[in-house]
């Protein structure tokens, strides 16, 4: 039964090794009790567990570039990414938004230093980024860009 120590809405079922519930409502904590049955009729002990319902992705995402700056002229092309983003766990960074698919998910942080823009000559280079929480939610697609001038 779920939020329901008592089980009084809730019929026995055979007993199986895994169970799926869908669990309803907000998003928030819930507890899930279990009890068991054996074919005398003997009850066991409520055994609980608790949980969180989280359905919503990372909110208040933002990404900048060297902290919102308009261009770099860095020769090696390395930039600092600023990440925002309440409730993430990890975030994927790509270059190509055809191949952002094929990047890894990585630990989150505020700060990704280092980051390598793609492309050889100067012009707009544009960096993609995706948020994930620790419930497995997967925020949309955010994006920032600079101008790369270095003067070639």
């Amino acid at each position: 039964a779920v939020n329901d120590p008592e089980f009084s809405t809730t019929e026995w079922e055979e007993y199986k090794t895994a169970w799926e519930k869908v669990l309803e409502g907000d998003d928030g904590p819930r507890t899930i009790h279990v009890k068991f049955k054996d074919l005398a009729g003997n009850e066991s002990d409520v055994f609980s567990q608790d949980v969180i319902l989280d359905t919503t992705p990372p909110i208040n995402c933002e990404v900048t570039i060297n902290n919102g700056a308009e261009s770099t002229n860095q020769l090696d092309k390395l930039v600092t990414v600023n990440l925002t983003a309440d409730g993430a766990e990890f975030f994927k960074i790509s270059n190509d938004p055809l191949q952002f698919e094929k990047a890894r998910w990585q630990v989150f942080a505020n700060t990704l230093e280092n980051w390598r823009l793609d492309g050889e000559d100067d012009g707009i280079r544009t960096i993609y980024v995706k948020f994930k929480d620790e419930a497995g939610n997967i925020s949309k697609t955010y994006k920032s860009s600079i101008m790369l001038e270095r003067g070639f």
